[in-house]
């Protein structure tokens, strides 16, 4: 895509429990892999509840996070329950591409929830003018216990 390139804001609509699979391809195909997909694991999505286990597990998805992720990770699990406006995201995380770059940079985290059979632990609400992000509370509580528990694994 040219700089100068006008952009369009496209909206689709897809069943909330494919919305990782859509960040996952649209990610792909703004880094420019085009849309090859993997085939879905086998098995039922299993939700994010807060748990010791989601503790674990988030620890080993922050470990694997580039760090625009990481840094958008941080933003909402630090501020559980406040709703983001992609624009104001992106900012508060750095990401340069604005909320075009937002769909790229949840691309790898979704593929890494997809490997272990959980949904996105980020919530989104489409709107006109930018989605609406945050993370709930308890799932918020086990990524900042995660980061603590990768914290104390490198003392």
């Amino acid at each position: 895509m040219e700089e100068t390139e006008e952009l369009v804001e496209v909206r689709v609509k897809i069943p909330a429990s494919r919305i990782g699979d859509f960040y996952r391809v649209l990610g792909l195909w703004i880094d420019g892999e085009g849309a090859r997909s993997r085939p879905r694991r086998a098995g039922p999505i299993q939700p994010w509840v807060g748990d010791d286990t989601d503790m674990k597990i988030a620890a080993g998805i922050l470990r694997k996070l580039s760090p625009p992720a990481r840094k958008l990770f941080a933003v909402l699990s630090s501020n559980p329950g406040v709703r983001y406006g992609a624009d104001q995201l992106a900012e508060l995380a750095g990401i340069a591409k604005g909320r075009y770059g937002i769909a790229g940079v949840l691309a790898w985290p979704t593929r890494y929830c997809d490997e272990i059979r959980r949904g996105l632990p980020i919530e989104m609400e489409p709107r006109d003018g930018g989605s609406i992000y945050w993370m709930e509370v308890d799932v918020a509580r086990a990524f900042v216990e995660g980061k603590a528990l990768l914290g104390e694994l490198r003392e």
